[in-house]
């Protein structure tokens, strides 16, 4: 099973990526590019932390599920491995893993990337190396091919399909990209993941990553039988069945293993235990082994790269575009090189374009090319033997067309607006076009401001409530938070329509005699208002959910927080607020809830009741805690007696309304 959920997303994610470099239209960039973003070494170069750390994070999980999922050209592989295997059946065999060579040829690409040599980095890099096999070798494949349908859809008087050119760009380039193809094909052929555990990079730094990964096949010594089977099968040839181990860092998790088995001996599952050192089993083998021998399989990787250097060396500036021999004098020497159109400069191209001509592949008018030059080979550059860089086009800068619609979508999230805005800015900023920095002058506003009116209970019940409905009507996008004090603690302690009855206050000196304004539920009746009572002490993960789905909401947002004040005199003084927050709630006296009116249009109940059902015996203790109650009961006892037995009754009425609510069907 899992081996065809890792087989059906491969292919998926293989015909996509394939797709954007055929897709001479561009359409399917809107939707598709962002395949092209979560590529390792692109998202590297991009300095898109989160790509990277996702498949990180992936890698140490899962195994190098990146190099049998994600990657085009281990994908690739795969394929034309499994067309040998319908040839021939069980044709591998464990080798010792070639640990120098894999980290003699990472050193040489990290030096290029620092030193800047763009063609030795786009000789190496698996997704550059499949975009110059698409773009070269099957582009003009699919040109053919779409040129055919249109001629036979003119025939019909249907224009469904129109001619495009096909051509090849260059020479050269044209060479690398079928030497590449015939390289890594007879390796993919006869040796399954040669390529990918001997030369390339990534794999490399992945396979550094998957030896300390979560999940990963193991072997069951109990359950082994030695049959060998799965060895032969293993395409990363990295299943030693004679010592019972697996070298995860060659391990691509294709999970053909497992479904080769017929004993189940191997099983995709958590980190086995710890076995033996590799050095102790050695010895007790009696074999060493050279861990810097090369093998036939690295000897021809080296050589055909060689090989591939030598010849684009020769062929170095012979030709234009392939199309006809020019004469030296001809060649214009200009002392700053034509960069395409968001290179922003020679420099910042070189050392991040990987060269996998994916914007060659788009461009509609055959502008942009694959250098020839050896300093910047497969990069692209600026050639009008073919037509002229169109000024309305932005083919180039679909990925930047791509983030701006991100944008468009997260700008009502202050989070998401502030995530996609700082990958934005940059490459507006590398764009240059006036659009650009008419934006760029305005950058301040691209991230949602998070906008809070706070104010006491006697602003917000009282005096200022007028001004708190307004707003509330308004339908804006503004968020009302009101600290409930229960009194006006700044003016001196005053009564409110937020204090609670029996407790005493300034003008009410013998207990407030009226029940408490519900201002939460007069705010639910205008339907496109989020609503919310928390209490820090009592539940800080429903403040914290609160106050996300409040600034997430696009509309008005209440949200009332009960705060003991000092004026409620607490008997242990006003360290114990947090204790009391979690008090009041546990007793009845203060309730917590939230309304989502975004829930109603999904058709569910936008009222959700978070408080659990209050221990009712402790009401009274909760009063007599605090002083603005106790002193009522000292100086009018009879009339105490009554006003408490009124509030716990109102406390009770409350959240029973409270319940109907949360009960209601939508």
């Amino acid at each position: 099973m899992l081996r065809k959920l890792r087989i059906a997303a491969a292919v998926v994610c293989f015909a996509l990526v394939t797709l954007l470099f055929l897709d001479f239209t561009g359409t399917l960039h809107a939707w598709f590019g962002w395949l092209a973003r979560i590529q390792f070494l692109p998202a590297l170069l991009a300095v898109n932390v989160g790509v990277v750390a996702a498949l990180v994070v992936a890698t140490l999980l899962f195994g190098r599920v990146y190099c049998s999922v994600v990657c085009p050209l281990g994908v690739m592989q795969d394929g034309i491995s499994h067309l040998a295997g319908r040839r021939t059946k069980n044709r591998f065999r464990y080798s010792p893993a070639k640990t120098a060579l894999r980290y003699t040829v990472l050193a040489l690409f990290i030096a290029a990337l620092a030193a800047g040599i763009g063609s030795l980095v786009a000789l190496l890099a698996p997704y550059s190396a499949y975009g110059r096999i698409a773009q070269n070798l099957l582009a003009p494949l699919w040109g053919w091919g779409n040129n055919l349908l249109a001629y036979f859809a003119e025939r019909i008087d249907s224009y469904a399909f129109y001619r495009t050119d096909v051509w090849v760009r260059s020479a050269a380039t044209f060479a690398v990209a079928a030497a590449t193809f015939a390289l890594i094909a007879v390796l993919a052929w006869r040796n399954g993941r040669t390529w990918c555990n001997t030369v390339c990079p990534v794999g490399t730094v992945l396979g550094f990553l998957a030896r300390f990964s979560l999940l990963r096949p193991a072997i069951d010594p109990e359950k082994c039988v030695g049959c060998n089977r799965c060895a032969r099968n293993c395409k990363a040839s990295c299943i030693d069945v004679e010592h019972h181990r697996i070298d995860y860092s060659r391990c691509v998790v294709c999970m053909d293993c497992i479904d080769t088995c017929h004993k189940n001996a191997i099983a995709y599952e958590l980190r086995p235990k710890t076995r033996k050192p590799a050095k102790e089993e050695k010895r007790e083998s009696g074999r060493e082994e050279n861990p810097a021998g090369l093998s036939r399989r690295s000897f021809l990787s080296l050589t055909g790269i060689f090989a591939a250097h030598t010849a684009l060396r020769a062929q170095e500036k012979l030709t234009d575009g392939g199309l006809a021999v020019i004469e030296q004098k001809k060649i214009p020497r200009r002392a700053t090189p034509i960069v395409p159109a968001g290179a922003a400069s020679l420099r910042n191209m070189a050392h991040h374009c990987t060269g996998c001509q994916l914007c060659v592949a788009v461009c509609p008018n055959g502008v942009l090319r694959p250098s020839e030059k050896l300093t910047s080979l497969m990069q692209p550059e600026m050639s009008y033997e073919r037509g002229y860089c169109r000024p309305e086009c932005t083919k180039c800068s679909d990925e930047l067309k791509g983030v701006m619609k991100e944008w468009i979508e997260a700008r009502g999230s202050s989070a998401r607006s502030a995530e996609v805005s700082a990958r934005l800015v940059p490459m507006m900023e590398a764009c240059g076009c006036d659009t650009c920095k008419e934006i760029l002058a305005m950058k301040d506003l691209l991230v949602k401001k998070s906008q809070w009116i706070i104010g006491g209970d006697g602003w917000g019940y009282d005096i200022g409530y007028g001004g708190v409905d307004h707003v509330l009507a308004s339908g804006m996008d503004v968020n009302i938070l009101i600290v409930d004090t229960e009194v006006y603690s700044n003016t001196g302690g005053q009564s409110s329509k937020a204090t609670p009855v029996g407790a005493v206050a300034k003008f009410a000196s013998s207990g407030k005699r009226i029940r408490k304004k519900d201002i939460g539920a007069m705010a639910m009746t205008y339907g496109y208002v989020y609503v919310a009572q928390v209490s820090i002490g009592a539940s800080q993960m429903q403040l914290f959910n609160v106050l996300k789905e409040a600034e997430a909401y696009p509309g008005p947002s209440l949200v009332i927080a009960y705060a003991p004040c000092i004026n409620h005199g607490i008997k242990g003084g006003m360290t114990r607020t947090q204790t009391v927050g979690k008090e009041a709630v546990a007793c009845g006296y203060w309730h917590l809830w939230h309304y989502n009116p975004e829930l109603a249009e999904q058709g569910k109940n936008p009222f959700v009741l978070d408080s659990k059902e209050p221990d009712w015996s402790k009401f009274r203790e909760f009063l007599m805690k605090e002083v603005r109650y106790t002193s009522l009961l000292k100086t009018f006892p009879a009339e105490a007696e009554e006003l408490f037995e009124a509030a716990e009754e109102n406390a009770k009425w409350r959240y029973a309304g409270y319940q109907r609510l949360s009960k209601m069907e939508y």
